[in-house]
């Protein structure tokens, strides 16, 4: 299901809304890393962990949650979260992380990763809009237009804590992709705006995207050509 950028709320009848919990912006940061030889949360940025900067580059105002796998340690630049969480089962991939962000999360969270350093504030707060906006779904993911196809984008993501039942029903039965969700009439996407610069989706999986994503961003801290 595509869900309309904008959607108005009917907000008449409600004289005394009950106050919710702020959006928690959760940042998954379990995978092994295998083709970047090394953990990812533990990458360096212009000088600094990949954790603060990401932070640092969103600005989030509201709770901010860290998800890791079980048994892994806590990196530099964790103590920057609100709190910290473990996967309680390892091997299930990123959508174990959601599952472990929803249920660690008091409302809606939005969930982005560590190997996408150049997600922002908007393209997050634009999520969590749509979903805001649409009471009937539980999650909602991006969608944009590559060439002649058109991709779907699992993260960043955004998630009500209803989505939680459906993501642990789809892991019990083995179905680990992020994707198939959008096979259930209550998970929809969002179309990406087409002038977002690609950067912005870019992942760091191997040393050279690394070195792609390092360069400007050094330049930006100390000024370098």
């Amino acid at each position: 299901m595509m869900v309309p950028p904008h959607s108005q709320r009917n907000m008449g009848d409600l004289r005394h809304p009950l106050p919710q919990p702020l959006p928690t912006l959760a940042v998954l940061a379990g995978g092994l890393g295998s083709r970047m030889g090394m953990d990812k949360a533990l990458l360096n940025i212009g000088g600094v962990s990949i954790l603060k900067h990401i932070l640092g580059s969103i600005n989030w105002k509201g709770p901010t949650l860290l998800i890791r796998g079980a048994g892994q340690v806590l990196p530099e630049g964790a103590n920057q979260f609100t709190r910290c969480a473990f996967d309680t089962i390892s091997g299930e991939g990123p959508l174990r992380g959601i599952l472990t962000a929803i249920r660690n999360a008091p409302g809606m969270v939005v969930v982005a990763t560590v190997d996408m350093p150049g997600i922002t504030a908007e393209i997050l707060q634009t999520l969590l809009a749509s979903l805001e906006s649409c009471a009937h779904l539980k999650g909602v993911m991006y969608t944009r237009q590559l060439e002649s196809t058109r991709q779907v984008e699992p993260f960043p993501s955004a998630f009500r804590q209803s989505a939680g039942e459906t993501i642990e029903a789809d892991l019990e039965r083995g179905q680990r992709s992020i994707r198939k969700l959008l096979d259930y009439p209550d998970f929809g996407t969002l179309e990406a705006d087409p002038f977002v610069p690609a950067s912005i989706w870019a992942n760091i999986n191997t040393p050279q995207d690394l070195a792609l994503v390092t360069k400007p961003v050094r330049a930006e801290y100390d000024g370098t050509p």
